[in-house]
């Protein structure tokens, strides 16, 4: 069975058959993946703490040696364990590669994957945003419609009016969206099954903003309630003053607002917003570039709402660039959150594409 990647290439992934590759191994070496000449092994800084099924983003602007492949796939340390994963962008002339790849990071030490590319046939391929992930968005184009943001978990893509499309532009990965302060905004319907509300469980939401100016005092980049006392949900509330997050709750008609910190702190350069309800601990926390910031008590009833969900609200309008924005079904770890925003922030030391190995 063949599969294809977003850019409509075919991408390797796991047998559906529940078979299991054989090993070719010449020389002693690291086995090779069947049908592969040419592969590149890569080396991923781990974190303080193991990372079970954490999806790491692998990018390159440019690179000539990938530069007319037809297949992708990546592998574990093993060379033949598939590694669950999405192609981006993949660009045959250049060779630009963005993809998203999960597997497991080592505490305290590099993890080895490789990448293999050539014009070996395909196997069924697998998603990596699995149940921990609610929704992953990455802001780029859905093909010609800029009025439209897939959903890589296949569920909620968000839209926009004709009127109302924030244009892309170049993110902190990939494409982005950049938001006039007028009238940008892109909605998702609130899902009927409940996917995007969380009652009394554990979320985070994450996303990355870089703003120039804000255009008044609350810019929210982010919005499914949370806004104020008798609004549940939750939400980012940026602007003029100090960067918030926003959880309210159906039931004591308050509102806690964690901050990320002072606006005049935070302008002309990307950052990484994260907000979080943790249930177990009854709190919810802010987290800025990696670090957590504020953490205030949140004993209050559920968070559910009938609000869309909206990316650039149409009324507390946002001014500036918004990308990859994920939610998660939990309140993930202090060092997940870390390591993501080194992923991507520190690409050039968190990631090593080391040089290509010819199959002898």
């Amino acid at each position: 069975m063949l599969a294809l990647g977003a850019c409509g290439f075919e991408v390797a992934g796991t047998r559906d058959d529940g078979g299991t590759v054989e090993i070719d191994a010449p020389g002693g070496q690291v086995p090779w993946l069947p049908g592969f000449t040419k592969r590149k092994p890569i080396d991923l800084n781990g974190a303080s703490t193991g990372l079970v099924d954490f999806v790491a983003s692998v990018a390159e602007d440019t690179d000539p040696d990938l530069a007319g492949a037809m297949t992708l796939a990546f592998t574990a340390g093993d060379g033949v364990t598939l590694l669950a994963t999405e192609i981006v962008v993949f660009d045959r002339v250049s060779g630009k590669l963005e993809a998203a790849v999960r597997t497991t990071l080592a505490a305290n030490a590099k993890t080895r994957i490789y990448l293999y590319y050539g014009d070996a046939p395909e196997l069924l391929s697998v998603g990596p945003w699995g149940s921990l992930f609610a929704g992953v968005w990455h802001m780029g184009t859905a093909g010609a419609m800029n009025e439209i943001v897939r959903d890589s978990k296949m569920l909620h893509d968000a839209a926009a009016t004709p009127s109302n499309i924030p244009l892309p532009s170049a993110g902190i990965l990939g494409e982005a969206r950049l938001y006039d302060g007028s009238n940008d905004s892109m909605a998702i319907v609130d899902p009927p099954d409940g996917s995007l509300d969380f009652g009394v469980r554990s979320f985070t939401v994450g996303l990355w903003v870089k703003v120039d100016q804000s255009q008044g005092f609350y810019d929210m980049p982010f919005f499914k309630g949370g806004s104020g006392a008798g609004n549940a949900g939750y939400d980012f509330e940026l602007g003029t003053n100090t960067w918030l997050a926003g959880f309210a709750d159906n039931s004591t008609a308050s509102v806690v607002n964690p901050i990320f910190g002072l606006e005049v702190n935070l302008l002309h350069e990307w950052h990484y917003l994260v907000a979080q309800c943790d249930r177990t601990g009854a709190v919810v926390r802010t987290f800025l570039d990696g670090a957590k910031v504020e953490e205030l008590p949140f004993t209050s009833g559920s968070v559910d709402s009938g609000y869309y969900v909206r990316f650039g609200d149409p009324t507390y309008r946002f001014r500036g660039q918004l990308d990859e924005i994920h939610i998660y079904n939990a309140a993930i770890s202090a060092d997940w959150i870390a390591t993501e925003y080194a992923n991507i922030a520190k690409r050039p030391t968190f990631q090593s594409i080391l040089p290509a190995e010819l199959r002898e």
